[in-house]
């Protein structure tokens, strides 16, 4: 049995109400084991218990088997991922987007199972940077994103503070968190768990999106998303990107069979998966829209500046030393 800090229990009680034992009892169940097919190549030896709803390539096992043995794990035909991680693939589809080339940035990339399904959403002229700041995670993945072998996929090891220059169409921030959706598989998580770390998180989160933003083309869209339940680092956040960074929110729509809850506060959506209510661990996503009509072509700087052009030549005679 878990053994779970008492203040989370206190919180999740608050948070979910009726639902909370439920919840309770899920997490003391085994974790599920799924996979996602890769796009292009997808395949494994293994005989599939189901379809994960919400990704067109997930998959869920039986059991938890020796990956390692398996060479089509070897040669990237398959990601192990978690299911609900997976609802990114359902969030992209409905972003509507049209032929025109773009630029994907993935933030917080490593170990690269997000990367993948923004993979799959590439047009043959898009290009995705695969950012990651820590080098040892950064390892992790490029093994994952070279035996995948995706087309048009780069790999960067940048602070988000040096994307200040709008270039990405769509950005996915995968934020660290306080892992609160890991607890039933990696007792560490646990271990780990305070009050203070979530504050932390919080800050951590808001730090690395006020950074990240600068990245974001004028209506580009940035999509957010952690493995956590807390308010803190969830809808709390998204409605102060809002306040601070001239974003909108754009509500999704998902079946009401996918049973995933829709957070909401005045005009900001948020979307939950809880283990009780899906196969799958906690995941949080939202999707913001840049609206500012500040034209990227100037930066800001602190000192005030002048632009000079030619004087053209049907006004040049008019003027006395142009």
């Amino acid at each position: 049995m878990l053994t779970l800090p008492q203040e989370f229990v206190q919180r999740m009680n608050r948070q979910l109400g009726d639902e909370a034992e439920a919840f309770f009892t899920a997490i003391e169940q085994p974790s599920p084991t799924s996979i996602r097919l890769h796009h292009l190549k997808g395949k494994s030896s293994f005989t599939y218990k189901s379809s994960v709803p919400w990704c067109q390539n997930g998959r869920y096992l039986e059991s938890r088997p020796l990956f390692y043995l398996d060479p089509h794990w070897h040669g990237g035909a398959y990601y192990v991922q978690e299911a609900s991680s997976m609802i990114l693939d359902a969030v992209i589809s409905q972003l509507q987007l049209d032929e025109s080339p773009r630029i994907w940035l993935d933030v917080c990339a490593a170990p690269g199972g997000k990367t993948g399904i923004l993979a799959k959403h590439l047009g043959t002229s898009d290009v995705l940077l695969a950012n990651e700041v820590i080098g040892q995670r950064r390892t992790i993945l490029r093994e994952n994103l070279v035996k995948a072998g995706y087309l048009n996929v780069m790999i960067s090891g940048e602070q988000a503070s040096s994307f200040h220059e709008p270039f990405a169409d769509i950005i996915l921030i995968d934020a660290p968190c306080a892992g609160e959706g890991m607890m039933r598989k990696e007792p560490e998580a646990i271990r780990q768990w305070t009050p203070s770390l979530v504050q932390s998180c919080s800050l951590l989160q808001k730090q690395i999106v006020s950074d990240s933003v600068l990245a974001l083309k004028n209506d580009g869209y940035l999509i957010y998303s952690t493995c956590s339940y807390s308010m803190d680092e969830n809808l709390q956040n998204i409605s102060s990107f809002i306040d601070k960074h001239e974003l909108v929110s754009v509500p999704m729509s998902f079946p009401e069979e996918w049973r995933i809850v829709t957070i909401r506060e005045n005009e900001t959506y948020g979307y939950q998966l809880y283990p009780h209510r899906v196969e799958g661990e906690g995941l949080f996503i939202a999707v913001l829209r840049k609206t500012s009509s500040d034209d990227p072509g100037y930066k800001k700087v602190k000192k005030p500046f002048n632009l000079f052009e030619v004087i053209p030549d049907h006004l040049a005679s008019h003027l006395s030393n142009p």
